[in-house]
């Protein structure tokens, strides 16, 4: 979506808007940002391939668990001294140790250890925009419970966002109105959902809740999580979803009923999602996923014609080394009045030091040539729409201290340039 914002921004405001499209119009995109306690893909390079483990939700994303919160503290967090890397008294030399204390893995940095029926969690995240000038906002304040009796569950998120009013991104998930730039409150989850099977490896899940297709990267803005609209921005719907976890296999689908936060119904777009991968031993997994969904209207181009949509891909990732993990996806895309179109991306991630990742990122977009009997400002000349265009990112994203990161983001577009992205991400 970001190549696409200037060539909007002109259509609308007029030849005179190219001259502030990147600070204002980029801007109220990426405050609509998230990536809260974020998935992320290469924990396989730790021997962790299945997202149940350490997430609330089936496929990962958001809340942790009390797994998954000790193994974050335990693998993600740079080591600082040799008694971090030393063995605990008593054990052998192959025992690891862990890098804080376990009482440090309770909510709040170990303030409260809650009782096994009770997760919280959160995410504060700041950001600075760097382009032609330099930008300092709040990207994101969320808050994540979840309760737990026995084989029933319930969870999920509130948050409070303000938000430009020409963004496309964060509004779909407000629950307040407020149409300005005002402040709303949001929430981009809510579920309840019954664990099945004697190992309780079935989830079967009902409410808001995030598209079960491809890699659940933390990159949200990149081409193959916004135009194939599978973020965890405010691409969630209302649905029902039945998800399969064990050691080699996971899988989940989902029945798109609609997104009951976007008003009025003709937008809601129903269908169904759903992915499945497949373990090659502890090191590589490779999936496919498949999506397809109908609206009276849609909600993007604003278009107020029927529209089907369809993205089916497949997905690889890979520890080349354990200091190494790659990831890729590619996806095929089709959508009424349009040429088939396709993105994709390829990742290398590589650790030199426990809690510092070095990231290069490539990316590919073709969005499909519009029907010239149904062109507008939305379509007509974006970038991707009928010839490939291609990005690529250079990024650091440091764990420096337990549930705390730094992140910076290099990033070249074609037709927009280049700008660089710096957060910091702290996950309660």
């Amino acid at each position: 979506m970001g190549s696409n914002l200037p060539r909007i921004a002109c259509a609308i405001f007029g030849r005179s808007a190219q001259r502030w499209w990147a600070p204002v119009l980029l801007l109220s995109v990426l405050l609509g940002y998230a990536a809260p306690a974020r998935a992320y893909e290469w924990m396989i390079r730790h021997g962790e391939t299945q997202c149940a483990n350490c997430h609330a939700d089936p496929s990962g994303g958001e809340l942790l668990t009390k797994y998954g919160r000790a193994q974050g503290n335990r693998l993600l967090q740079m080591i600082y001294t040799r008694a971090d890397r030393a063995p605990p008294a008593g054990a052998g030399t192959s025992s690891p140790r862990p890098a804080i204390t376990p009482s440090r893995n309770g909510f709040l940095w170990g303030a409260w250890d809650t009782p096994d029926w009770l997760l919280l969690g959160g995410a504060l995240r700041g950001a600075a925009f760097v382009n032609s000038q330099l930008s300092v906002f709040p990207m994101q304040i969320d808050g994540y419970a979840q309760v737990k009796f026995g084989r029933f569950r319930a969870g999920g998120s509130l948050g409070v966002a303000k938000i430009s009013p020409n963004s496309p991104n964060g509004r779909a998930a407000f629950v307040t109105r407020d149409q300005g730039d005002g402040i709303n409150m949001m929430s981009r989850t809510h579920w309840v959902a019954l664990d099945l099977g004697a190992r309780r490896d079935w989830t079967l899940r009902a409410g808001r809740i995030n598209l079960p297709f491809g890699l659940r990267v933390p990159e949200h803005y990149l081409w193959v999580r916004d135009v194939t609209r599978t973020d965890r921005d405010s691409d969630q719907h209302e649905g029902l979803s039945l998800a399969y976890n064990n050691r080699w296999l996971r899988a989940e689908v989902q029945a798109i009923a609609g997104n009951y936060q976007i008003r009025p119904d003709r937008y809601r777009e129903r269908g169904y999602s759903g992915f499945a991968e497949y373990l090659i031993g502890d090191g590589i997994g490779v999936g496919a996923s498949s999506l397809f969904t109908e609206a009276h209207a849609d909600r993007i181009s604003f278009e107020q014609e029927k529209t089907r949509r369809g993205v089916h891909g497949v997905f690889y990732r890979q520890r080349v080394i354990k200091p190494v993990v790659v990831l890729a996806e590619a996806d095929l895309m089709h959508i009424s009045r349009r040429q088939l179109g396709y993105v994709g991306f390829a990742q290398a991630d590589y650790e030199p030091l426990r809690g510092l990742h070095l990231i290069a990122t490539v990316e590919v977009l073709d969005q499909g040539l519009h029907d010239p009997a149904h062109v507008g400002i939305h379509y007509e000349s974006l970038a991707g729409a009928g010839k490939p265009r291609a990005g690529a990112w250079l990024s650091a994203d440091w764990f420096f201290y337990s549930q705390l990161e730094l992140r910076v983001d290099g990033v070249f577009r074609q037709d927009t340039g280049a700008y660089v992205l710096a957060q910091i991400h702290a996950y309660l």
